[in-house]
């Protein structure tokens, strides 16, 4: 798993560390990004979308361009805190 900009805006993501990896993103509702499309781009097979502390349980479904998984806030802290103590 690879954790990296917050919000997988266009331009913001190293290829040689996201490709062949599912990344985190947080869900950018005001800038209305769909970071799925920048993660593919980039080369991830999958991605987890982070909820942020405003939209906490809100969920918007809608078709992603790879595997993706959408996380609430609580559970999106978790994972955040798991990538930042492991390797």
């Amino acid at each position: 798993m690879h954790c990296c900009r917050k919000f997988c805006r266009y331009g913001t993501l190293d290829v040689e560390k996201v490709k062949g990896k599912i990344v985190v993103c947080l869900e950018d509702v005001y800038f209305g990004t769909i970071p799925d499309a920048e993660a593919s781009s980039a080369g991830a097979v999958g991605m987890v979308l982070a909820n942020d502390d405003e939209s906490y349980y809100d969920f918007i479904a809608y078709p992603h361009a790879l595997p993706t998984s959408q996380v609430n806030y609580i559970d999106s802290q978790y994972i955040y805190s798991y990538i930042k103590n492991e390797k």
